[in-house]
């Protein structure tokens, strides 16, 4: 779906300035003829605007929602499998488990709760090692004409001969309710709905994180579940877990997002995202 901040098309037009024309006289001089005034330029050409307006949505840049990676720049600032918003708040962290003894040394904060208020992109990102750079294309035409595949088989084929490997790659626009964990001082979430507080943030998944949220959650209910009257019509929890993997280059392990369906969203939040994505309800 495309999404947009608001209407973009109902602010009143600029008055323009009336004609004034001078008709020319024959004879003497007529001393009490009006000077002429030049219009106001066209609307197009002025360098000024009246009033205020909203943005539209390729205007802005959206804070993100992340999980902190033990690559993640911000790892020394936050625990990792932490869910971070702009890389600055923290939203959520996982259990930790002493391996020895099978104890928890720090409990598990609430998952947070979100709402998908659309889907801005599907694109598809090069998987790289170490996770961090590689190019990012917008369709599968360009994954081929830059030398890649979307298929793990056949990229172990021809990774010798310098074949790239891409993922799937899904910007979503959430719609978060502000957890316990965070102090209501109205700066981040300044959204208020139904007496609880929101904000909004873009998302990012690819690799497991596309399985787990897209594949397995999201486009499963939105086809054959909760979802079928839209991705904003269902709220959802979000926590993160550490889960093995085994590739061609060995054994490693990332913090994988948990995604679980929460409760059917409220006439009054599913008003508001309708409100910010510019569609009808």
């Amino acid at each position: 779906m495309e999404v947009s901040f608001g209407n973009q098309a109902g602010s009143a037009a600029a008055p323009t300035a009336p004609e004034v024309t001078n008709t020319p006289t024959t004879g003497t001089a007529n001393n009490n003829a009006v000077a002429t005034v030049a219009p106001l330029p066209p609307p197009s050409t002025r360098t000024f605007l009246l009033g205020d307006r909203l943005p539209k949505f390729s205007d802005v840049i959206l804070p993100r929602l992340n999980i902190v990676q033990p690559s993640s720049k911000i790892v020394d600032s936050f625990p990792q499998g932490s869910l971070v918003f702009d890389q600055k708040l923290l939203l959520h962290t996982p259990v930790v488990i002493d391996k020895t003894t099978g104890n928890v040394t720090r409990p598990m904060t609430p998952p947070i709760k979100l709402y998908v208020v659309g889907v801005i992109s599907d694109r598809f990102a090069e998987k790289v090692q170490g996770g961090i750079g590689g190019l990012i294309v917008d369709s599968e035409q360009a994954v081929r004409e830059n030398g890649g595949t979307l298929d793990y088989k056949e990229w172990q084929l021809k990774r010798s001969s310098g074949m790239r490997r891409f993922e799937n790659l899904t910007d979503l626009l959430v719609l978060i309710e502000r957890p316990e964990l965070c102090k209501d001082d109205g700066v981040v979430f300044n959204f208020e709905r139904d007496g609880k507080k929101f904000c909004l943030a873009a998302w990012a998944v690819k690799g497991g994180a596309y399985t787990a949220v897209m594949k397995r959650t999201l486009n499963y209910h939105r086809l054959a579940g909760i979802l079928q009257g839209g991705f904003p019509t269902y709220s959802f929890t979000l926590a993160t877990r550490l889960e093995p993997f085994k590739t061609a280059d060995g054994a490693f392990s990332a913090w994988m997002p948990v995604i679980t369906p929460a409760e059917k969203t409220s006439e009054t939040v599913l008003q508001f995202i309708h409100e910010i994505a510019g569609s009808p309800v």
